[in-house]
């Protein structure tokens, strides 16, 4: 742990996030007390994601969580700069970077003194938790995957894995997980379902798309390029030359650097966002945060990044716009883009020449794509309660 914690700090020096993370956590060590008396007489949670990716999954565990229990007093950390910077603060009370797991969790673990502890998928950090053990504070894992070759089911990390079950509650995202903790005879192993199905619904509801980008849409056929990187540029270029679509919407994965730089010269009629007031011509980029969930609502078809490089991106907020989904090739362990293929609501690419297959696919099950994903999200939702559920009946009494 002391040697993690090295490399952390060497890595600082030379990676942005990492940098942030480091300044963040020495900065707010002068806050830790200033909202203690605000915690008075409330149930205090510690929620724990990784990064946003993981708060997507906890955002609707928390908003229930608070919508049903006003002395809930929620606690949030984040191991990554995106969750800290880009999260929902909102649905949260205080909010900090995660210590390091041996030199500072002590001292953190007492300023903030929960009642109860809820880390959501697997940021595992076996300091904190052998000393949340020891002093008997519930501690519950959700929105957990463990495949056959998880390295805590290797012979070598026992000590890891008991760490991990001697918690009050390991809750799983998928059956497959449940099962192979239950046939491995662990106890207090619960079966809920994907919480991000939740969220994504939950914010459907309140979702309205920005002005500036609906006045350059116009109700055209749009095509919506998200969370796009540098590998994926190739199937954006074949898209585009296509011609199928009016207007098109590049959404980056990160609005600076590399990749953003070579969509600006590789499209150098295209309006950007921080430059263009109104937008015009056929092509958007966005290089901005915060818009693009918003946006599925005006799409015709979406192309999710990440699929050509280390895995695709969340499919689960254009589907619940009922739109249709290109992916690349790298979505297999995601078990929800599996079943969107299965139904038809998504068509992996693995060639280019898979892409003008795929939009003719499309356009022939326009309407009944609507239905299947409708009738996905009816199906799967409901996790973030059988969460909520397991939270509240460990509270301490």
């Amino acid at each position: 742990m002391f040697f993690l914690f090295g490399i952390e700090k060497i890595g600082s020096l030379f990676n942005k996030k990492l940098r942030k993370r480091q300044k963040g956590i020495v900065a707010q060590q002068s806050c830790y007390n200033v909202d203690q008396a605000k915690r008075f007489g409330k149930v205090v949670v510690w929620s724990h994601c990784s990064s946003l990716g993981e708060f997507e999954q906890a955002r609707s565990v928390l908003k229930l969580l608070k919508d049903s229990h006003e002395d809930i007093y929620i606690i949030q950390s984040f191991y990554s700069s995106s969750g800290y910077e880009n999260c929902n603060r909102s649905l949260v009370d205080e909010m900090y970077y995660l210590p390091n797991d041996v030199i500072q969790s002590r001292s953190f673990l007492k300023t903030i003194s929960p009642d109860i502890v809820i880390w959501c998928k697997y940021d595992f950090w076996f300091h904190y938790f052998e000393l949340l053990n020891s002093k008997s504070i519930p501690l519950i894992f959700y929105s957990t995957i463990f495949g056959d070759d998880h390295w805590l089911f290797k012979f070598w990390s026992h000590f890891f894995l008991k760490t991990i079950t001697s918690s009050r509650a390991i809750i799983t995202q998928d059956q497959d997980s449940y099962n192979r903790l239950i046939n491995r005879n662990y106890q207090n192993i619960v079966f809920a379902g994907d919480t991000r199905i939740d969220g994504v619904l939950y914010r459907k509801q309140s979702s309205q798309p920005d002005e500036r980008l609906r006045l350059f849409i116009n109700a055209k056929k749009t095509l919506i390029i998200a969370s796009s990187h540098q590998e994926d540029v190739e199937v954006i270029d074949k898209l585009i030359q296509l011609d199928s679509f009016q207007k098109i919407l590049i959404f980056p994965h990160e609005v600076k650097g590399k990749h953003l730089n070579h969509l600006v010269s590789q499209f150098p009629n295209a309006s950007i966002w921080s430059n263009d007031k109104p937008l015009n011509g056929q092509i958007a980029i966005i290089d901005t945060v915060g818009l693009l969930f918003d946006s599925y609502s005006m799409a015709s078809m979406v192309y999710v990044g990440g699929g050509f490089g280390s895995g695709v991106h969340n499919t689960l907020e254009p589907a619940v716009f009922g739109k249709p989904i290109l992916v690349g090739p790298k979505y297999k362990k995601f078990p929800e883009i599996i079943e969107f293929i299965n139904r038809g609501i998504c068509y992996p690419i693995e060639h280019l020449e898979d892409i003008s297959n795929a939009i003719q696919h499309f356009n022939k099950n326009t309407t009944i794509i609507e239905k299947l994903a409708s009738s996905y999200f009816e199906t799967h939702k409901g996790a973030s309660g059988i969460v909520v559920e397991s939270i509240i009946q460990n509270i301490p009494k």
